[in-house]
């Protein structure tokens, strides 16, 4: 089963806003603890913040919902995965 939810690094310099360069919809993007940059839809508002005890620098995490991710709503998400595909 999938987890509903993403788990989110709050600080540092990510949770900058832009724009989606293939549709042009607003996103926010974050950090994974996987240190991977995500990007998601509009203006999500991390849940269950904490602070990251197995972190040295202890940051602030949080969850934001998997639905979120502009990844998986953004029309043009198969033609950035296909370019993905071919650079590798």
């Amino acid at each position: 089963m999938i987890d509903p939810v993403i788990i989110v690094r709050l600080s540092g310099r990510y949770g900058g806003r832009g724009k989606c360069r293939s549709c042009g919809a607003n996103i926010v993007w974050y950090e994974t603890l996987g240190g991977k940059k995500m990007p998601f839809n509009g203006s999500p508002k991390p849940l269950h913040l904490r602070r990251d005890e197995s972190d040295p620098q202890r940051r602030w995490i949080g969850e934001l919902p998997r639905v979120d991710v502009h990844w998986a709503t953004c029309p043009q998400a198969t033609s950035w995965r296909t370019r993905q595909a071919k650079r590798t």
